[in-house]
Formats: C-alpha cells, sequence, structure tokens
C-alpha cells in the first residue's frame, strides 16, 4: 500500500512527479473516506473512483461498458 510522506509534503528532498501524483491521490482516496465516514447516515455518498474508470462523458476515450452503470448509479446529470 502507498503511503504519504508527511514530513515532506512538497517533495524538496527527493522530488519525483509520480511519487507526487500517487500520494495526491492516495489523499484524496484518504479523504474521501472519512468524508464518507462523518456523512454516515445522513443519505449522503462519497465515493472515489479511478480516473480511467468514469469516462462519464462523450469522446474517442468514453468507455460505454463502464460509464453506463456509473451514470446511472450516480443519479442525473
Amino acid at each position: 500500500m502507498g503511503r504519504i510522506d508527511f514530513d515532506d509534503l512538497q517533495g524538496t528532498r527527493n522530488y519525483s512527479g509520480q511519487r507526487a501524483y500517487s500520494q495526491s491521490k492516495l489523499a484524496n482516496i484518504m479523504f474521501t473516506s472519512e468524508l464518507a465516514r462523518h456523512l454516515d447516515g445522513s443519505g449522503v455518498t462519497a465515493a472515489s473512483l479511478h480516473p480511467a474508470s468514469c469516462a462519464l462523458t462523450s469522446g474517442p476515450k468514453t468507455r460505454p461498458g463502464i460509464s453506463q452503470p456509473l451514470a446511472a448509479w450516480s443519479g442525473p446529470s
């Protein structure tokens, strides 16, 4: 499992673009997980999805097999 280097959030010691991207995605997942915990029982849902699996717009990269069920689950746009 990934980790966030809280002692070097700016990446000043050993910067890596891939590490920065990975840490930011992990932070998004951690935030969403905590938000979901706080919203439990309120009727509001918080979810985090991999960007490649939720192409909900039309265009050359649309994945109908994946985006249609997600669009139905997420409700009207």
